[in-house]
């Protein structure tokens, strides 16, 4: 049984790594999105900010990439009102980037894991990747939700399945920690990734944020 675990982990790795192509060239985003995504990836946030700003007005999707450059930048109020108003006009990045403020309790906002984990459902259930990598990491870790290793896998193969690497190690290190794995254990001080992981990876405490 160990021997299967470790395989399939070995599998998923080789797969991240063809996969992490794809998140450096911003496949993974509507194509409208992907060179301010890509520049905001890069860390060219001037060239970003513009390019988002032009597309806020017109796409719910750009004004959540823009609140989350503005949270980046220190703009707090701005930022978290930008990804608010994306997510009550039911962007799935708004989601997802307002579940992130919950999970993170950042810009001023309570930690609140209830309505991280309500949030990224929403987001997760429109198709969102790293919605459903983050609500996998939370049911796996009983996070904000009772622990389900079932929803927990559900969530993590569907993130996995369009090649995210994250959620392909993830998802590896779930299936092969779910036998005689410690309790679930809740994060007081939540561990977050805020790029595309470059190096060796490890499953997250709590949730991940990178862009």
């Amino acid at each position: 049984m160990i021997a299967l675990r470790v395989a399939v982990l070995a599998v998923l790795l080789a797969a991240a790594g063809v996969a992490r192509g794809q998140q450096d060239t911003a496949a993974d985003v509507a194509p409208a999105l992907r060179p301010a995504v890509a520049a905001y990836r890069a860390g060219d946030l001037g060239t970003a900010e513009a390019a988002f700003r032009s597309l806020a007005p017109h796409d719910a999707d750009a004004e959540a990439w823009l609140g989350a450059l503005l949270l980046d930048r220190g703009a707090e109020r701005e930022g978290l009102r930008l990804i608010q108003h994306s997510a009550d006009a039911g962007s799935p990045e708004g989601a997802h980037r307002l579940g992130l403020v919950y999970a993170q309790g950042s810009a001023g906002t309570p930690r609140n894991d209830a309505k991280a984990v309500a949030l990224f459902e929403k987001a997760a259930a429109a198709g969102h990747a790293r919605a459903q990598l983050n609500l996998g990491i939370l049911y796996f870790r009983g996070q904000g939700v009772a622990p389900d290793l079932v929803q927990a896998r559900a969530w993590l193969e569907q993130a996995a399945a369009g090649g995210d690497p994250q959620a392909l190690y993830a998802l590896g290190r779930a299936l092969s920690e779910t036998r005689d794995r410690p309790p679930p254990i809740r994060c007081e001080r939540p561990t977050f990734i805020d790029e595309p992981p470059r190096k060796a990876m490890s499953l997250p405490a709590c949730v991940t944020a990178w862009p």
